[in-house]
């Protein structure tokens, strides 16, 4: 009993054993390889065909032979099925035949002429026999346009007719010829045979219904890439391998990417298998594009081909082709691979100190121009100190200390290029005008057309007084195609070119160095992130080209809020925008915990791939701090004054002097309570003439009261006159050899246009000929 009993017990465990190693070999099936002999190929020109009960077909030829081979799946035999001496020109197979078209040219010696036929040989499956017949008068246009219904009809297009869809029936006979618009680059049937879709040489796509062949309707789908074929009567996939599903009876839309040939692409039940690059064999489920994935191949796939359960997948690599053999009945689940944007401040309390670290400089309104534009002759664009230049790169390295990047530097030369393109831009608001403004030189509008060219540009009304940094986190807020610039791992170096016109109008362009896609970068990213800095509501994701490429089904975007479990997605018919790499939606900034997820992504290698992170927005101030005002002097009493000449005591300035005024006549025509005298370098001068920089002091018991700095229009060198020495440093002024100080500056301003440029050159030169009068009131 007890025998009987280890004995029953030992043959449990045997069929356990055995039902185990049975489940596990099936959950994991293996490819088996069989190389193709040389007696089953005559080149490389080589295309498979499934048939019945696990056969396939190999199709071979060269330019004058063609051969067919029957290969079966489960014994792994070759069997030659016919071999003829003609070229192959195109081939299509319905559930029963194979037909095999050749067209060709031949010299009639009678007629004296050259006479066009096709050749076509019907090879049935059904009973592994073939028939010829031959249609006089017909030469194939292109392999593409050849396809071959359920009833048996072909349809074709002649190379002397390429406008022409010819319909012919299983005897050769021509039962339609319909007329198109334009020259036929395909022709494809459907699988059940009850649509034919057309693309012409316009890249447009149209279709025939068999009820009616006489009447051609277009399709609003944008014609596919070719060559693409038919998944199921209502999905195909096309020359990039992307599916694409029927919307509607005229339309088709994008499903996913296969990242793989057309041939490389077919249907099982509900799944879609494909072979994307370097990857498994792939079932993607046609309703939620989960994956699945059999073992992985060898490298050199040509076509997949199914067969009830099996797929033939044709290889090639050094040694000759080879089929793979796969069974489908057990595919692996593939796990995404997630991936986690990582923000790089974890408190509310670091990301202030950081905003204070890079808060502009608190300074007066006029810190943010070193020269403004010339915009009457063009001579010069803006310049901008370095105060402003220094704002808008701190503005750019707060967020990218955010994401834990590391912080990009100026490139100078770039600022002065794209302070072309920012006058070109204001002159438009916006829009740069296509032709060079009236005054402006050719070298000037091509340098601003290749700085707009290479940037970005923001227009606003009231950038001040911190503009270059107004509009770095303006950008962050509302443009994620400057979010993705600004935050690339890669980027180096920034530039920026600002301009204001009078109208309040400022433009600010900036562009980037050496900016790269090798991350994934969210906007609002994981962890803490401020409020105020999204108060827009533009969300966006940035993505790998390849994670993105890789999308099985339409890209979407799940946000669940973690306090409340409410959850809202985004698809591409809902909300969900893409451009440039990037998924945009928007979204409420609101005080909050968040997990976010973007789904329907796809490795090039064809994993699942989703995006995930967490999120809590927090209400934090951070504004930029307000401008210190223009010093406002207090009001003198008894200090200096004049019945001649003019005071600006906001400036400190005493204008109205005229050139080669003597410093005692000056000195006469003041007056105050106290000493009164004119200093040059600090020091008392009674010689001489009254020249631009120095000063008239107002001394009470020797302490200085009241002080006012000397300005004569047109004296650039202190000597109280305008002679070729002032004319000298204008004309270094505008080439930028040397550069004025205040008020040197304002005396170079001789048309008091607020401006230096070479008209105040021409009132120079024409007062030192005579003919003209400088202005000093």
């Amino acid at each position: 009993m007890k025998k009987t009993i280890k004995r029953n017990l030992i043959l449990c465990m045997c069929l356990l054993c055995f039902a185990l190693s049975f489940t596990v070999g099936a959950s994991r099936p293996q490819t088996r390889y069989v190389s193709v002999p040389s007696t089953a190929v005559f080149s490389d020109s080589v295309a498979l065909f499934p048939g019945e009960d696990h056969s396939f077909y190999l199709l071979s030829w060269n330019s004058s032979h063609t051969r067919l081979s029957r290969f079966d799946a489960n014994t792994t035999q070759f069997i030659e099925q016919l071999s003829e001496p003609v070229s192959y020109t195109a081939s299509a197979q319905n559930q029963d035949t194979l037909l095999i078209a050749s067209s060709a040219m031949q010299f009639d010696p009678q007629q004296q002429e050259f006479v066009r036929f096709t050749a076509l040989i019907q090879y049935s499956m059904l009973s592994n026999t073939w028939e010829r017949l031959v249609i006089p008068n017909l030469y194939l246009s292109s392999s593409l346009c050849f396809a071959l219904d359920q009833k048996g009809f072909f349809y074709t297009v002649d190379s002397e007719s390429p406008n022409t869809l010819l319909v012919f029936d299983s005897q050769g006979i021509l039962q339609h010829s319909i007329p198109c618009d334009s020259p036929l680059s395909s022709v494809t049937v459907s699988p059940m045979g009850t649509r034919l879709l057309l693309t012409d040489s316009e890249n447009r796509f149209f279709y025939l219904d068999y009820s009616d062949l006489s009447v051609i309707h277009p399709l609003s789908t944008p014609a596919p890439a070719l060559p693409y074929h038919f998944l199921d009567e209502t999905g195909y996939v096309d020359g990039l391998g992307d599916v694409y599903w029927e919307d509607g009876p005229e339309n088709y839309k994008l499903a996913y990417s296969t990242l793989c040939s057309p041939h490389l692409v077919d249907m099982l039940d509900q799944s879609v298998l494909c072979i994307p690059e370097n990857g498994p064999l792939l079932h993607l489920d046609r309703c939620t594009g989960e994956a699945a994935a059999q073992q992985e191949l060898s490298e050199g796939a040509l076509q997949l081909r199914l067969s009830g359960t099996t797929a033939a997948v044709l290889l090639s690599d050094s040694s000759g082709f080879r089929i793979g053999c796969i069974d489908l009945t057990s595919p692996n689940p593939l796990e995404p691979i997630v991936y986690s944007p990582v923000y790089n401040i974890a408190d509310p309390a670091g990301v202030s100190e950081l905003w204070q670290k890079y808060l502009p400089e608190n300074r007066k309104n006029s810190g943010v121009y070193t020269r403004t534009p010339d915009l009457e002759t063009f001579s010069h664009p803006s310049g901008l100190s370095s105060q402003a230049l220094t704002d808008g790169l701190n503005a750019v390295n707060f967020y990218r200390t955010l994401w834990g990047l590391p912080p990009a530097e100026l490139d100078l030369s770039g600022c002065e290029e794209l302070s072309y393109g920012a006058v070109l831009s204001l002159l438009g608001n916006g829009t740069p005008p296509e032709e060079p403004p009236t005054g402006m030189p050719v070298s000037f509008y091509d340098t601003a057309q290749n700085a707009l060219m290479k940037s970005s540009v923001l227009v606003h009304e009231s950038l001040t007084p911190y503009p270059l940094a107004q509009a770095v986190h303006q950008w962050f807020k509302t443009d994620p195609s400057i979010r993705a610039l600004l935050l690339s791992t890669e980027l180096s170096h920034l530039s920026f070119g600002a301009a204001s016109g009078e109208n309040g109008i400022t433009c600010v362009l900036i562009s980037g160095q050496s900016v790269g896609q090798s991350t994934v970068t969210a906007f609002p990213p994981g962890g803490i992130f401020p409020l105020t800095l999204c108060n827009r509501g533009t969300w966006s994701v940035r993505l790998n080209e390849d994670l993105l490429a890789g999308a099985r089904g339409f890209p979407r975007v799940v946000i669940t809020s973690r306090e409340t479990g409410e959850e809202r997605a985004f698809t591409m018919e809902h909300g969900l925008t893409y451009g440039d790499g990037i998924l945009v939606w928007e979204f409420p900034c609101k005080e909050g915990l968040y997990s976010i997820r973007v789904e329907n992504l796809c490795t090039p290698e064809g994993i699942p791939a989703l995006i995930s992170y967490n999120l809590s927005l927090v209400n934090m101030d951070l504004s930029l701090p307000l401008p210190e005002e223009e010093p406002t002097l207090p009001p003198i009493t008894g200090g200096l004054e004049s019945d001649l000449y003019h005071i600006d005591r906001q400036r400190g300035l005493i204008y109205g002097i005229t050139p080669s005024t003597s410093r005692s006549s000056f000195w006469k025509n003041l007056s105050g309570e106290g000493t009164i005298e004119v200093w040059k370098n600090g020091r008392p001068a009674t010689s001489g003439n009254a020249g631009t920089g120095m000063k008239a002091v107002l001394l009470r018991e020797g302490q200085v009261v009241d002080e006012l700095t000397l300005l004569v229009y047109g004296d650039l060198t202190g000597e109280g006159n305008v002679n070729t020495l002032d004319l000298r440093a204008l004309y270094k002024q505008l080439l930028e050899q040397q550069s004025l100080s205040e008020p040197f500056l304002w005396a170079a301003d001789l048309n008091r246009d607020g401006e230096l440029n070479t008209l105040d050159l021409l009132a120079m030169d024409k007062f030192l000929s005579g003919t003209y009068d400088i202005p000093q009131d």
